[in-house]
């Protein structure tokens, strides 16, 4: 999960850009360590993972979608 850090690109799985598609829309992914699962990114690495997508449509509006994942 930590190859799509900082990913902000529109492709599909065979990294073919979706660009054309989805003109106008921007995405930006975060992945980071948050182990006391407060929302704010820790120093240290930690078992648990914060992974929030962030996308804001042709009209401005952004959209965050969130979720956390542990290694167990």
């Amino acid at each position: 999960m930590d190859d799509y850090h900082g990913l902000s690109e529109l492709a599909d799985s065979r990294d073919n850009s979706l660009s054309a598609l989805y003109q106008g829309y921007v995405i930006q992914v975060a992945v980071v360590y948050d182990a006391d699962l407060d929302g704010v990114a820790d120093a240290v690495i930690g078992d648990k993972k914060l992974i929030v997508v962030n996308v804001q449509t042709p009209g401005g509006d952004n959209i965050e979608f969130a979720s956390y994942r542990s290694n167990y």
